[in-house]
């Protein structure tokens, strides 16, 4: 390998462990998007679908999707730090809301788009 990149290749001491430190003290990032949409254009203020990856659900009021499609976000971030051995007190979590509606439109939003990242950080809190 040397001769055919012309440069010396140093190997660490203990380069087989390497990512395996890196993968412990490391961050772990997810995001989510969901998505609230009336169910049907012509009666815009009552029922709703929400998308999120690997299903959808229909609710009937707005407030009640919103609220159910925000904690559907957290529980998917959440579940996925889990697996990588993050827990919840060590995640950090943003949620942004981007809603899309017609000028002067007096019903709910035609568009919700709730996007949840998660940072995990297991150094996070110190262990004494």
């Amino acid at each position: 390998m040397s001769a055919l990149l012309d440069a010396d290749i140093i190997i660490p001491e203990h380069a087989d462990v390497g990512n395996a430190v890196g993968a412990l003290a490391g961050k772990g990032v997810k995001k989510v998007e969901v998505l609230i949409i009336p169910e049907s254009i012509e009666k815009p203020a009552e029922d709703f679908l929400i998308f999120y990856p690997g299903g959808r659900e229909h609710v009937v009021d707005y407030r009640e999707a919103f609220e159910r499609a925000r904690q559907i976000g957290l529980d998917m971030v959440l579940e996925y730090e889990n697996r990588c051995g993050v827990s919840k007190e060590e995640t950090e979590t943003n949620v942004s809301v981007k809603s899309i509606s017609p000028e002067n439109w007096p019903h709910p939003p035609l568009e919700t788009r709730i996007t949840v990242v998660g940072i995990g950080n297991p150094m996070m809190i110190i262990k004494g």
